[in-house]
């Protein structure tokens, strides 16, 4: 029988509180969840709505920006077509000026010139009277004329932008009128120069070529009869075991003279007898095939030695036109450095490349000519020699670097070493003045 309460409900038709919870727990947590939800969902529209205005704004702003850049354009370009017409006006009002101030003089004078004949006496009567009115007037309506046409032009010349625009102008006419009158002409002086010189070095070339030859020979015979000498050395039976030593000993010899291949006959006995020392061989060196071949090296030497003394004049010729190439270098960059403080721009024309390029095509001008007269192999000896001149000289008046290196900019180099240098010594005595005084 089932339990009864005071208030008559038995415990089966009692409520489930748990479950009842549980429910209302689900019911409070889904209420919480749509309110995050809403709550999301309103954050997001305002965001996007916020975002949709920002955009429409920068938009806006963008839009105006063009706008104004149009207006600024617009605005620059009509102040431009202003300032052209006011030069345009202002041309035209300069020669009107100057004829104005002419027929001014011109009526002035005459004027001046009947009164002189007036007060002499000399002119007299009622046309007189009437010559000198209209005179007068006609003074004073040029006067007045003149007067306005030079407050136009005054007032033209007046606007700022007008004004920087004229001085520039005369600044370029100055620019220009110094370069035609003075550079240009110093800079043609120049090309004439590398004309001459092209020329000077073909005349070279020429000489050295009859030279070829003997030169060619005579260093054959050279050094044949110094391999001879050295053959026989290696190949005998106690001279060899010096070989090593007396080719050491050449070797070392030829580091210190300005022809290697011009090795003296006294200094190859030397090396000679110095290796002979270090074995104990020097009586071998008296033997009759060695002083036989010491004598066909000797005799060599003197013939070398007198075509090389034959070619002296030539060397001191190209000594001559090295120094002559050295000159127009240094010109060149001269007329560069004038041309670009005048300007305030490179100028690739002028300086040493473009000189260089004319002095190359004038040595090529002359391998074509050679081509055209002589046979092939003469001519291609002829281009060779030429070729062979050119680049000694260019290398001996300093090569690449003495024209691609402009020497103030060099010197502006040389300086700040220096300035550097001085700092560095300044510093380090600082240092050691320090270091002494806490110690």
């Amino acid at each position: 029988m089932p339990n009864k309460f005071e208030n008559g409900y038995s415990l089966e038709n009692q409520p489930n509180n748990e479950s009842e919870n549980k429910l209302e727990k689900q019911s409070i947590d889904k209420g919480k969840d749509e309110s995050v939800e809403s709550e999301k969902t309103l954050s997001e529209s305002i965001i996007e709505k916020l975002a949709q205005k920002n955009k429409n704004i920068a938009e806006d702003l963008n839009n105006i920006e063009s706008w104004l850049n149009e207006k600024r354009i617009q605005i620059q370009k009509e102040e431009e077509e202003d300032i052209e017409q006011k030069l345009k006006d202002r041309e035209n009002l300069i020669p009107q000026a100057k004829e104005k101030s002419e027929l001014l003089a011109k009526a002035q004078n005459l004027l001046e010139n009947i009164n002189e004949l007036q007060v002499l006496g000399k002119l007299k009567g009622p046309d007189v009277t009437e010559k000198i009115n209209k005179l007068k007037i006609n003074i004073a309506d040029l006067e007045k004329q003149q007067l306005e046409v030079d407050q136009e032009i005054g007032a033209i010349e007046g606007n700022p932008k007008i004004l920087e625009r004229l001085i520039n102008e005369a600044k370029k006419e100055d620019i220009e009128r110094t370069i035609k009158n003075e550079i240009q002409p110093e800079w043609q002086e120049l090309e004439s120069q590398v004309d001459q010189l092209a020329e000077s070095i073909k005349e070279l070339a020429d000489k050295k070529e009859y030279y070829i030859g003997p030169v060619e020979q005579s260093d054959r015979n050279l050094a044949d009869a110094l391999s001879d000498l050295k053959r026989f050395i290696h190949k005998d039976k106690d001279l060899g075991k010096l070989y090593d030593n007396f080719n050491d000993n050449l070797n070392d010899i030829r580091r210190h003279i300005d022809d290697p291949k011009m090795v003296p006959p006294e200094e190859v006995e030397k090396a000679l007898y110095e290796a002979a020392k270090q074995h104990g061989l020097v009586a071998y060196c008296k033997i009759r095939p060695l002083d036989e071949l010491f004598e066909k090296y000797k005799n060599a030497y003197s013939k070398s030695s007198k075509i090389k003394e034959e070619m002296k004049p030539l060397d001191d010729e190209e000594a001559v036109l090295t120094e002559q190439y050295k000159i127009i270098i240094s010109k060149a960059w001269e007329v560069r450095n004038k041309i670009e403080e005048l300007t305030g721009q490179e100028q690739k024309h002028y300086g040493p490349g473009s000189l260089i390029d004319r002095l190359n095509k004038k040595i090529r001008d002359f391998s074509e000519d050679y081509k055209r007269k002589y046979y092939r192999n003469e001519a291609e000896m002829k281009s060779k020699m030429l070729d062979s001149t050119l680049t000694s000289i260019w290398r001996k008046g300093g090569g690449y670097e003495a024209v691609a290196v402009n020497p103030k900019a060099r010197e502006a180099k040389e300086e700040r070493k220096e300035v550097q240098g001085e700092q560095k010594k300044s510093q380090e005595e600082q240092k050691e003045t320090k270091e002494e005084e806490e110690k």
